[in-house]
């Protein structure tokens, strides 16, 4: 690793006094990265700070080869994520447990030796009840694990510690799909049409339905953040109701549809609109639902709904994953938008007509 002093005074080397000492990362794809320490004293004192600076940061850098532990490493990625502030609240409390499933099976294997075989052994393993609980794993929480297991083999990939990843060759259990209720938009309007707007919770499910907001997006919205045409999407709700970052940590305007804007442009105050943590709104609209006639339709399906509007109406699938804050049009239009059976048959018409 190399390093350059740079002066911070305009004067000659044996008159400054003050220095940045920079140590050259290695290079990451087209980016060279820096570390930088300020530093006061003579040149030659700089000098041998900025020796002490390289040593003290490859000693910092340094790299765990393929023979590392998988239960060291997975530890070791667990906790650079938090330091970096990567994780939610939620993430915070969740992702200790399948990375200890994962570490009793393969946790004494160097990740150089981690082989297709093992993974699926382990597999088999928490499905039939080997796990750190003693309840057999189902097939959405070893997808949970496995996701996991990809993320910490991956980043070893991306680090140079391993020349591929064995989850390429892995073959996972099929989870079972549950079909989600998606409500057509003239059910949606008719919802909504219905609905007295002076309970904050109502307004909830107007900015999931008509702006496509997050459950935990439409909590942490403020009276301050509607400009009178557009919403402001910074911020959602933690499980416990307090401020995170948005999904993807993606800030977006929205535009407000008509309804949105005659309820929104009313209201006043310092606190968000409905002050309630995400799990009691969900608890509510259950319990309300069915009298709008949404029974087993979910707040988030409600989200489905409004990317599903945006496409029958034939917007373009990057706006669509800009309004909905999807951070791959993949996802926006194989996972969010959905057929109803109404726009097959318009499809066959307009075909045949």
């Amino acid at each position: 690793m190399t390093g350059t002093i740079i002066p911070l005074e305009d004067k000659p080397k044996s008159r400054c006094r003050k220095w940045e000492l920079r140590a050259n990362l290695p290079r990451q794809g087209k980016r060279y990265p820096k570390r930088t320490r300020r530093f006061e004293g003579t040149w030659t004192q700089a000098q041998a700070a900025l020796r002490e600076f390289i040593a003290e940061v490859e000693s910092e850098t340094a790299k765990p080869d393929g023979r590392a532990l998988f239960s060291d490493y997975a530890d070791a990625w667990h906790a650079r994520r938090v330091e970096l502030g990567m994780l939610s609240k939620r993430t915070l409390e969740r992702e200790p447990a399948p990375l200890e499933a994962l570490k009793k099976h393969l946790g004494d294997l160097e990740l150089g030796a981690i082989t297709p075989k093992d993974v699926e052994d382990c597999y088999s393993a928490l499905m039939r009840g080997d796990t750190p609980s003693g309840k057999p794993y189902a097939p959405w929480t070893l997808k949970t694990a496995h996701q996991k297991l990809c993320a910490v083999l991956n980043s070893a990939v991306r680090y140079g510690l391993l020349a591929e990843s064995p989850m390429r060759g892995v073959k996972v259990p099929k989870v079972p799909q549950v079909e989600k209720i998606v409500p057509s938009t003239p059910e949606v309007d008719e919802m909504l049409d219905s609905m007295d707007f002076s309970d904050s919770r109502n307004v909830m499910v107007l900015l999931c339905a008509e702006c496509g907001l997050r459950r935990s997006e439409a909590l942490m919205l403020y009276p301050s953040d509607f400009d009178g045409s557009r919403i402001h999407v910074v911020r959602a709700a933690e499980d416990d109701g307090t401020p995170k970052p948005t999904k993807n940590v993606m800030v977006r305007e929205v535009p407000a549809p008509p309804r949105t804007r005659g309820v929104l442009s009313v209201m006043e105050g310092s606190d968000p609109i409905c002050r309630m943590k995400p799990h009691s709104l969900s608890v509510w609209w259950s319990k309300v639902a069915p009298t709008y006639g949404m029974e087993g339709v979910t707040l988030h399906a409600l989200r489905h709904a409004y990317a599903t509007r945006l496409a029958e109406a034939g917007v373009h699938p990057r706006v669509m994953m800009q309004l909905g804050g999807w951070r791959t049009m993949d996802v926006c239009m194989s996972i969010y938008t959905h057929v109803h059976s109404s726009a097959l048959d318009d499809a066959v018409s307009k075909a045949f007509s």
